[in-house]
């Protein structure tokens, strides 16, 4: 969340609890809105930001959102190990999309474990296509080329030991990208409400109900942003009443709320580099 968003959080509330006809904005009004308004006899809220924040982080990132999307892209394998000097193959099955990948991983001694892999992206768009990517990406890989090679045909890949002293291990996975929302930090932002009116009783009528519901939300804890569905924490600090016109015939109360809410940075991940060996088959 930013702090414009927070602004826009409060500005929906406001609308809530004041009649239709009255105008609710960010920022400071200009005078002409001002003089209109007290030749009018009208009623005005603004919500301004005072520029000034706090970082009020209490702990470590953490993760409040992750959305991942399901692939249909389905590699077999013949056998979850390759004797020395043996072989193995990998089948490609599925409908492939963009973005879906495949990930090979190896281990041949107890310590040593390495993958690859390939995404459907640019030319790598059908099955045949990702068989030879995987292939090339094992061959290319500078520690299984050592170990392995790979050819493809079709949708299958062939996997080969070349080295005759250990059993390789084998481990694969499919998963399209998928995305991580992290909150970081959490940022204490300071926000001033106002309310204009012509006479004190119209900035009574305007302004009590925005009193009541800041001090709802403050002890209610606050908002939820109904895209991100995050809340943010409203803490009511008071208000102040000025009575000495700004303009000619003009009164005005202003509410301080700070609003607590969290910064957040998008990740994107993919599942697929989670694959791993099955356990025990080393000797």
């Amino acid at each position: 969340m930013t702090g414009r968003q927070a602004m826009n959080l409060l500005v929906d509330q406001i609308k809530t609890v004041v009649p239709p006809t009255v105008k609710v904005g960010i920022g400071w009004p200009p005078e002409t809105t001002l003089h209109n308004l007290a030749q009018n006899k009208g009623q005005l809220i603004n919500v301004y930001d005072r520029s000034h924040a706090t970082n009020v982080t209490r702990w470590a990132p953490f993760v409040v959102n992750q959305e991942i999307v399901q692939t249909q892209l389905v590699s077999t394998l013949s056998g979850n190990t390759i004797p020395p000097l043996g072989s193995a193959t990998l089948t490609l099955t599925g409908t492939i999309q963009a973005d879906d990948a495949v990930a090979l991983v190896a281990k041949w001694v107890i310590t040593k474990e390495v993958g690859v892999v390939v995404i459907a992206t640019g030319t790598v768009v059908t099955l045949n296509d990702l068989a030879a990517a995987l292939a090339a990406a094992i061959n290319a890989d500078a520690e299984l080329s050592q170990v392995m090679t790979a050819s493809s045909l079709a949708n299958l890949v062939t996997l080969t030991s070349t080295i005759n002293d250990h059993t390789i291990v084998l481990a694969t996975r499919t998963a399209n990208q998928g995305v991580q929302d992290w909150e970081v930090r959490r940022i204490q932002r300071h926000m001033q409400i106002m309310g204009w009116a012509a006479t004190p009783d119209l900035r009574d009528q305007l302004c009590d109900p925005i009193t009541t519901l800041f001090s709802k939300l403050s002890a209610n804890f606050g908002l939820q942003d109904p895209n991100t569905m995050q809340w943010s924490r409203v803490i009511y600090q008071g208000d102040i009443y000025v009575d000495d016109p700004v303009l000619q015939d003009l009164y005005r109360k202003d509410m301080f709320v700070d609003v607590e809410y969290g910064e957040t940075y998008r990740d994107f991940v993919y599942p697929v580099l989670v694959a791993e060996c099955t356990k025990g088959l080393l000797a």
